[in-house]
């Protein structure tokens, strides 16, 4: 076979896998890529494209020496660098990703992967205010993008902007009404505003299109427990638990709503695994606490409450009860407790879209309906 039998026969590989991969099949694409990487370890497209498909399937760890490889031997590859930034950020390296989408910026300042990851890695650091920026340099270039809007929401998510974001969630679904992670950004800030009922339809709008997506089913439970109907709301973190097992928050919430259900050996229970899943969570602490105290333990519950959320200082007896505890526990009835206060709102955001055209500040209108209820492109 001649040396351009072999090129025209790259060519078709390469072919084929784009083919696959723009019609989502990126595992059999993966398998192209590999074959040929095998064949071609130092042909740079070849790596650059294995190196994204891996990072496409989730096989971070495969995409980021790949990259990287890229990146070294063209320090101009902007594509692969911006991967390498969302394989990083991907990883909750946030400094690398963040340092890898600066340097895209710097040679191409309205690459819009760039300023999304780098907007991404901002508000996940806590650094909103930096964040505002690059959204804002987003929007301009994708003025009704649903991806873009959301993530503007994020970066204003904070509570001296939250008229803001509630303006850029409420323009997203505008722009498509569909789109999960602006359904659940603007439910959590009508919680925060206490505006539970749209709030709960949002997350039920959410749950509906995705059924399996544990952080719409743990936001759920979350409202439910502000409008005190204790018993759905462990049934709804039961589910969301049984999808994302390890994620001590979700055992919390729920030890929270059986505690004021007055299911007290599972308020136990789940209090005690949220704190093996973080053996320093103060959260976790307060959550078995107030359980220990409920049932009448009170010298446990002073134990744990001192620990300041250090697992490893309880001593043995206080962990004996705890292992044998919920099981002792059959039925034992309290009345339940409200939810903790919230502070007092008098004014709500006129926070439509059309507000936040005419003043960057929406101004504030009379309170009539606010009830004391309680990733790329």
């Amino acid at each position: 076979m001649s040396a351009s039998d072999d090129t025209i026969g790259i060519e078709a590989a390469l072919d084929e896998a784009g083919r696959l991969e723009r019609g989502g099949d990126h595992a059999s694409a993966v398998t192209i890529y590999e074959h040929l990487h095998r064949s071609l370890p130092e042909d740079l497209e070849i790596t650059y494209r294995l190196g994204t498909a891996f990072l496409r399937t989730g096989r971070l760890e495969e995409a980021v020496p790949l990259l990287r490889q890229v990146v070294f031997h063209n320090p101009g590859h902007l594509a692969a660098r911006t991967n390498l930034g969302n394989a990083f950020l991907l990883m909750d390296l946030l400094d690398k990703a963040e340092e890898h989408f600066q340097a895209v910026l710097q040679n191409e300042p309205d690459n819009r992967n760039a300023l999304f990851g780098l907007a991404s890695a901002l508000i996940q650091q806590g650094r909103n205010l930096e964040a505002l920026a690059y959204c804002d340099r987003l929007m301009m270039q994708l003025p009704n993008n649903a991806a873009a809007l959301t993530l503007a929401g994020e970066a204003a998510s904070d509570d001296p902007r939250l008229n803001i974001a509630i303006a850029r969630y409420r323009q997203a679904l505008k722009a498509d009404p569909d789109y999960v992670p602006a359904l659940l950004g603007l439910s959590r800030a009508l919680y925060r505003r206490r505006r539970f009922d749209e709030a709960l339809s949002l997350t039920e709008r959410a749950a509906l299109r995705q059924p399996r997506n544990a952080e719409a089913l743990a936001l759920k439970g979350q409202i439910l427990s502000a409008l005190q109907d204790f018993q759905a709301a462990m049934q709804v973190l039961t589910t969301a638990i049984e999808l994302a097992p390890d994620n001590a928050g979700l055992q919390v919430e729920f030890s929270v709503a059986a505690r004021r259900q007055g299911e007290l050996g599972p308020a136990i229970e789940s209090a005690f695994a949220a704190w093996n899943l973080q053996p320093t969570s103060v959260e976790a602490a307060k959550a078995l606490g107030a359980a220990l105290s409920a049932v009448g333990k009170a010298a446990a519950a002073r134990e744990v409450l001192m620990s300041g959320g250090d697992l490893g200082s309880l001593g043995h007896s206080t962990r004996e009860l705890l292992e044998r505890l919920p099981g002792d526990i059959h039925a034992v009835a309290i009345i339940p407790t409200p939810p903790e206060a919230e502070p007092d709102i008098p004014t709500q955001c006129d926070d439509t879209p059309e507000a936040l055209e005419r003043d960057e500040q929406p101004r504030l209108t009379p309170d009539d309906d606010d009830l004391p209820l309680f990733r790329g492109f």
